[in-house]
């Protein structure tokens, strides 16, 4: 039996991240109107370079932080092996990488305060533990049981090998959104910036973050009520004094259900014309317990769907493989 407990952690810095150089400043004025009369109150206007749209530029301004406890536990005991991994970590950057963004994130950063954007990466998921196990079945020709059997015997019964590997990992982030309010995400609103970065809501004060489960329903095509819609809004200079289309709702603030799910297979090789010659079969259920692992919620606000759950990862899946080696 050999365990291992290891520390493992990295830290980068000036890391590329992209941006609109050409981000507008947003104007405080209460309504549209009053930003279009004003000097520079358009949104065009509101530019550092009035006469050119989005200017997307990448630039070493990023950073990142990675920390784990990674603890292995390996036994092998003749016909058994067992393997355990866990690891606890947390990671942290101000933008993930392009096939990194899932759930409402995004690899662009607000250019006029990038730090705003600082929080747990896409792929942030404290808790993971995998358990693999393999055990040759102890019936056949070299083994404890049957090895004085009949050839047809050891043929169909003997040298079965039974695998498994069960999954445990915390739960993906969310990061809370909106796309579509005068307030501030279209080019008529007063916060408007850019179209390139993802704007977070406002959160109210003494509200959920999270609806209490009795508030959760489950019907035939989706899991409603796990994000309370009265818990938030759309920021606003007049109503909560933001000064920029960003809420005080920090980036990748919500972590979706955690995930189950055990594997099972059995395997054997049938011995064929001559010792390099075998027909080898395998049998194989992906998530043999049929847990209904849930993704994550609609995080945007400006959805009538949101904070309901409408989709799961895979239900149980069968497998036979077969294959002749010669």
């Amino acid at each position: 039996m050999v365990l291992d407990v290891a520390y493992v952690g990295n830290k980068g810095t000036h890391l590329q991240i992209l941006a609109d150089y050409n981000q507008a400043a947003p104007c405080l004025l209460a309504t549209v109107t009053l930003c279009n009369a004003a000097t520079n109150g358009t949104y065009q206007a509101r530019r550092p370079v009035s006469t050119f749209g989005d200017i997307e530029v990448a630039y070493g301004g990023g950073s990142s932080s990675y920390n784990s406890l990674q603890v292995k536990l390996e036994k092998r005991a003749g016909a058994l092996y067992v393997l355990n991994s866990f690891t606890y970590s947390r990671t942290y950057d101000l933008s993930s990488g392009h096939l990194e963004t899932s759930n409402g994130d995004n690899s662009r950063v607000n250019y006029a305060n990038s730090r705003n954007d600082y929080g747990p990466s896409g792929y942030d998921q404290p808790l993971a533990n995998t358990t693999s196990i393999v055990y040759d079945l102890p019936y056949g020709h070299g083994r404890r049981y049957g090895n004085s059997s009949n050839a047809i015997s050891n043929t169909l019964l003997g040298g079965w090998q039974i695998t498994t590997v069960n999954t445990m990992t915390s739960g993906l982030p969310l990061n809370l959104n909106y796309s579509s309010s005068a307030t501030a995400s279209n080019s008529t609103g007063p916060l408007y910036t850019t179209d390139l970065v993802t704007f977070r809501p406002q959160h109210l004060i003494g509200t959920p973050i999270v609806a209490p489960a009795s508030n959760r329903v489950k019907t035939a095509t989706a899991l409603t009520g796990y994000l309370p819609r009265t818990s938030y809004d759309f920021p606003s200079y007049a109503l909560y004094g933001n000064t920029t289309p960003y809420g005080n709702v920090s980036r990748n603030i919500i972590r979706s259900y955690a995930f189950f799910q055990t594997d099972l297979g059995v395997h054997k090789d049938f011995p064929l014309w001559n010792d390099a010659s075998k027909f080898e079969f395998r049998a194989e259920a992906f998530n043999v317990l049929n847990k209904v692992n849930y993704q994550a919620p609609d995080g945007n606000i400006s959805n009538g769907s949101f904070g309901n759950i409408t989709s799961a990862y895979p239900a149980r899946q069968l497998l036979l493989a077969a294959k002749v080696i010669f």
